[in-house]
């Protein structure tokens, strides 16, 4: 009965330590996936302040008031709530909002395995407003 008791202990504190690894690994993974949003976020930012983007009539637009234009109306994403998948809980969960729905079309991939083709657009729910 001792050694019964021992080992169950053993077993025990072997299992909260792997509960308590598998807590910092998931940890570790969302802190991780919070820097690399954090990280594309500035060089997306960054991109966009050092371009010079032409405007409908082809004459460029200093870089400045681009990223003026373009900073201001970014709006900084949500913190990453979890960590197995980064994106999730992140924008609202409706597909339509302001008139605009969100559409989407999934087919398997022809060439690759387990890799699917994604074509994502936004539609106008008023026929009058294309835009």
């Amino acid at each position: 009965m001792l050694i019964s008791n021992v080992v169950k202990d053993q077993t025990i504190s072997k299992q909260q330590s792997q509960i308590t690894n598998l807590k910092k690994a998931k940890e570790k993974r969302e802190l991780n996936s919070q820097v690399s949003q954090q990280l594309e976020d500035a060089n997306m930012r960054r991109e966009i302040m050092e371009s010079g983007l032409q405007d409908i009539n082809n004459a460029a637009i200093a870089p400045e008031a681009v990223a003026k234009i373009a900073l201001s109306t970014w709006p900084p994403l949500p913190p990453v709530i979890h960590g197995d998948d980064p994106q999730k809980g992140r924008f609202g969960g409706l597909p339509a909002r302001s008139g605009r729905s969100l559409k989407a079309n999934v087919a398997k991939s022809g060439s690759i395995p387990e890799f699917y083709n994604v074509t994502i657009w936004v539609e106008s729910d008023d026929p009058q407003k294309i835009r």
